[in-house]
């Protein structure tokens, strides 16, 4: 994808946080996943939805897919409390020029900079988001 594609991406994303019921953040993962690498890029973000969960709550949490729920698109995930039901974060998997991209996004919980920390120990094509903006790094 080209840079300018990228930076479309972003702010898209960036928009989405804008003005709602809850405070959100997120990032942007890059992957060089192909659709023939989907088992991969969906072990990637199980990984990566680990590490937020782990970031901003103790509980434990499942993967809701929403393939029975009409508010879902295909490629749209939530991870959630297990003991509650309660979301934690939603990832929606994009696929683009080639290859998939990632797009995580959840509740603003002051744990913005350690989500991003733990998520670049996994991969270093990580660009956070807030309603302010993005960070390219």
């Amino acid at each position: 994808m080209s840079e300018q594609g990228d930076v479309e991406l972003y702010q898209q994303a960036v928009s989405l946080l804008q003005p709602g019921e809850a405070e959100l953040v997120g990032i942007v993962v890059h992957t060089d996943f192909d659709r023939t690498e989907e088992p991969a890029m969906n072990e990637l973000m199980l990984e990566i939805g680990e590490r937020i969960a782990a970031a901003i709550q103790d509980d434990e949490m499942y993967v809701y897919s929403g393939e029975d729920d009409h508010r879902f698109g295909a490629g749209q995930f939530h991870g959630r409390r297990l003991g509650d039901d309660e979301f934690i974060w939603e990832c929606q998997q994009l696929f683009r020029a080639d290859s998939f991209d990632l797009v995580f996004y959840w509740e603003r919980a002051g744990a913005h900079d350690a989500v991003v920390d733990s998520v670049t120990e996994v991969t270093d094509r990580v660009v956070p988001i807030t309603e302010d903006g993005f960070v390219s790094r």
